[in-house]
């Protein structure tokens, strides 16, 4: 049996043109450019993120959590992550590589990135600043899965 995380996980491959990837349901077909994608799993290394995504313009590194619900305190996506993975992600962020923390949930799928990994964010927020400070406009709100697929492609591209 699958964890809930691993089916949240391929519900946004499922929506992503991916190189090589079969069965993409409902990929975003518009988009000519086909993403690169490697599922990283080592138990032999602390902290690397659940997945690697290359586009044309960047790439990026997620670190994926399924969350079955949103407490009235919200989530802070520091609570779902090891030290290690922060750590990892922090670098990489640092050297300018675009990483995310991704939490799935029924009130939306919520992305962070490391700056903001201690932050705690309420079901309906939502940042107007975001998308002119940091051209992601996936961070910092709870999106449905399709406009946070089509938010997070657009950021690679």
């Amino acid at each position: 049996m699958r964890k809930p995380e691993t089916g949240f996980i391929n519900r946004v491959n499922d929506r992503l043109p991916i190189m090589g990837r079969a069965g993409s349901r409902g990929a975003l077909t518009r988009f000519a450019a086909p993403l690169l994608y490697e599922k990283l799993n080592t138990m032999y290394k602390a902290g690397l993120p659940d997945s690697w995504y290359g586009g044309r313009k960047r790439d990026a590194w997620v670190e994926y959590k399924w969350l079955p619900k949103v407490t009235k305190y919200g989530v802070r996506p520091s609570q779902y992550m090891t030290a290690a993975q922060m750590a990892w992600l922090g670098r990489q962020w640092a050297a300018h590589r675009l990483c995310l923390a991704v939490l799935g949930t029924p009130q939306g799928v919520l992305a962070a990135l490391p700056e903001d990994f201690e932050t705690t964010f309420m079901p309906g927020d939502i940042d107007e600043g975001q998308e002119a400070q940091w051209g992601y406009p996936l961070t910092g709100q709870f999106l449905p899965l399709p406009l946070f697929v089509e938010k997070f492609y657009l950021a690679l591209v």
